[in-house]
């Protein structure tokens, strides 16, 4: 599961950008504090370093479960339907990154949207032996877009559990943790949420209970009784949708 140097550069520029989107109004609280915003940019991008390693890795862990790899990849677009096909600028293909700047720009740090990191299933045939079809299925790739958002929530878990040892850091750290876990589960070209809600409407359903949850309750009651009771709600939910719709 190593990652290539593209990736690494992508992971490096993605962890950056959300830094700054994550510490944009952190530059001093009256005035401005050039040595108070480099260490706040410097602690959220460390932040989402660890964030978006551990997603990329346990993608990749579940692809390697279904014989096929994964490759990150910073959202972007070579091309878009609008009447026909256009091809867009090589300036304007980093779709993700500019859109995720210009909203934290144009709010003034006041709102925020992540569209920053994706993946790309590499299915070859000598990974898929003996396997009955030889590339992905929707559900498996379901399975492994799922495995990024569940990263961030048991992310979220274990920086509530540490929380004690420093409580700035790791307030930072839940709710970054928590807001990257939803932005990955909307239904957007590119994002995980797509993946997710085209191989499988079910586990789309149960991660849209399940995430949404942990993170009200984690605010509300201990860590354990959060998982429990998230995790009962987000399967009756779910198997009440698969109940109906396979009647």
């Amino acid at each position: 599961m190593q990652l290539t140097k593209e990736e690494i550069r992508d992971l490096l520029i993605v962890s950056v950008i959300a830094g700054f989107v994550f510490s944009f109004n952190e530059w001093g609280e009256e005035v401005f504090e050039l040595s108070v915003g480099v260490k706040n940019l410097f602690k959220a991008t460390l932040i989402a370093l660890i964030i978006y390693t551990i997603h990329i890795l346990a993608q990749k862990l579940v692809a390697k479960k279904s014989s096929c790899e994964t490759r990150f990849n910073i959202i972007s677009a070579k091309e878009i339907p609008f009447y026909g096909v256009v091809k867009v600028p090589h300036f304007l293909r980093p779709i993700g990154p500019i859109i995720t700047l210009l909203v934290s720009f144009l709010s003034k740090g006041k709102l925020f949207f992540i569209a920053l990191a994706s993946f790309e299933i590499v299915s070859k045939r000598k990974y898929r032996l003996g396997h009955k079809w030889n590339f992905i299925k929707d559900r498996e790739e379901a399975m492994i877009a799922a495995a990024g958002p569940i990263s961030n929530i048991s992310l979220l878990i274990l920086f509530k559990i540490m929380s004690p040892i420093s409580p700035s850091f790791f307030t930072k750290a839940i709710f970054m943790a928590s807001s990257l876990a939803v932005f990955h589960l909307l239904p957007f070209p590119k994002f995980d949420g797509i993946k997710i809600w085209m191989g499988s409407r079910t586990l789309f359903l149960f991660l849209w209970v399940f995430v949404p949850t942990i993170i009200l309750l984690a605010y509300l009651i201990n860590i354990i009784g959060t998982v429990i009771l998230s995790f009962i709600l987000s399967v009756i939910v779910a198997l009440s949708y698969f109940y109906k719709s396979n009647k």
